[in-house]
């Protein structure tokens, strides 16, 4: 009698993919928060549909959204008057009611990357905008969680993340898929490492931390290249657009637009100087805790970037940003949804607790808005004191992984059934 043939049941594919996702969420709890703000985005974008999409026919019809800044720092470039893009009076006159609060802030290299958008119409610019944001999030995605391809893309275009940057339509995208591509390939490909992170100092507040991981894995051919090629950009844009821009930019850091724009507080800037400026402290005091943030953060990178799992270690510098950064907003999102992609994959599921943390730093931005609405204009300060917990739940979360020694690297099985472990 002929043995039956072996055949699947029925859903076990299924059963064996959710089982894997949950692997990759580090435990049920966080793998429900990744889905419940899968649908809450969704439902998100749908909801505000109108804004988001809108292709307006110019810049001055722009609904609120950062992309007027750099299209009109494009247009200004072009006019031959890159110089004023740091002038705020200047560079508000092209802009319409909806953005007549933007400032230009990147150094002067970023002109050579956002005057080409300012050659096309505006809602051409504003379509390749969205489209490229939700390509980034995808290839963001496929670099985090590499053997789960298309949910890592489809977890990362429908997070907190997507929906913050769509919405203001802000680069950090961009840089999130640079600094983790650049340090995923900086012993192997130093070269390349070098031109992803020198183009990603176009935003440098976000990269403080990546010569210290650099330092930190003995990457000496990746630092010179990064080095090299920042100086390249330098020298190109005094070149092409004159020193001149660079005093003004300079001068800008110092005494102008930058400098009144980092003594603000805003709502949705969630820096440590920012939170501890919601709660009443002053410049001073929060530069001071400022730095100390930037140190202790500095120290986390340095010990855990020459751990054996490079990918884990990256990741904690992902969350390591926004303690670091002087400027960190809600629409930087990309960093920490990244960064906890890369250190919750485990070989056995992460505390309750923990995955409680994880789960609200995730969802935070969305759970944002429903605060938002709850508080009164007269209690502006649960709205304050609930911001400015960011830094708090994020420090909680890395001291959780630092100090517990959980987030082992995860393994899986390879085809011939022997355990490989996942590494970069």
């Amino acid at each position: 009698m002929r043995a039956a043939s072996a055949k699947p049941r029925i859903g076990s594919g299924l059963k064996n993919r959710m089982a894997a996702f949950i692997d990759h969420c580090g435990g049920r709890l966080f793998a429900v928060a990744v889905l419940v703000s899968c649908a809450a985005t969704a439902i998100f974008l749908a909801a505000l549909s109108g804004p988001i999409f809108l292709l307006p026919a110019s810049l001055f019809d722009a609904a609120s959204e950062d992309l007027a800044a750099f299209y009109r720092a494009g247009q200004m470039a072009l006019q031959g008057i890159a110089a004023k893009a740091y002038e705020p009076t200047s560079f508000r006159l092209g802009l319409g009611a909806e953005n007549d609060e933007l400032l230009y802030l990147n150094p002067p290299y970023a002109l050579f990357f956002f005057q080409p958008l300012a050659l096309m119409p505006y809602w051409v610019a504003k379509l390749f905008f969205l489209l490229a944001t939700a390509v980034l999030l995808a290839l963001i995605g496929w670099q985090v969680w590499p053997d789960t391809k298309i949910p890592a893309a489809a977890v990362l275009m429908l997070s907190p993340a997507a929906f913050y940057s769509l919405d203001y339509l802000q680069l950090a995208p961009v840089f999130v898929l640079l600094i983790v591509a650049g340090l995923l390939v900086c012993k192997e490909r130093p070269l390349l490492a070098g031109i992803l992170l020198a183009l990603a100092t176009i935003k440098p507040q976000y990269g403080l931390l990546v010569p210290v991981f650099l330092l930190g894995v003995r990457a000496w051919t990746a630092i010179i290249c990064a080095s090299c090629f920042t100086l390249a950009l330098i020298a190109a844009s005094a070149a092409f657009y004159g020193v001149e821009l660079w005093a003004v930019f300079i001068h800008s850091l110092t005494e102008g637009a930058h400098s009144a724009h980092l003594n603000q507080v805003f709502p949705l800037m969630v820096s440590v100087d920012s939170s501890i400026g919601k709660l009443g402290a002053d410049p001073a005091l929060r530069r001071l805790i400022q730095g100390a943030a930037i140190l202790l953060a500095a120290v986390i990178v340095y010990r855990t970037a020459r751990a054996p799992n490079r990918r884990r270690a990256i990741g904690l510098t992902m969350l390591c940003i926004p303690l670091a950064a002087p400027s960190f907003a809600l629409y930087d999102w990309a960093f920490i949804c990244a960064g906890l992609m890369m250190v919750m994959p485990a070989q056995q599921p992460h505390s309750s607790a923990f995955q409680a943390h994880a789960a609200h730093l995730w969802l935070f931005p969305l759970l944002y808005p429903f605060v938002n609405w709850a508080a009164s204009a007269e209690q502006f300060a649960v709205l304050a004191l609930y911001s400015a917990c960011v830094p708090l739940l994020v420090a909680v979360v890395l001291a959780s992984l630092f100090l517990s020694g959980q987030g082992k690297p995860m393994t899986r099985v390879g085809a011939s059934g022997s355990t490989v472990e996942t590494r970069p």
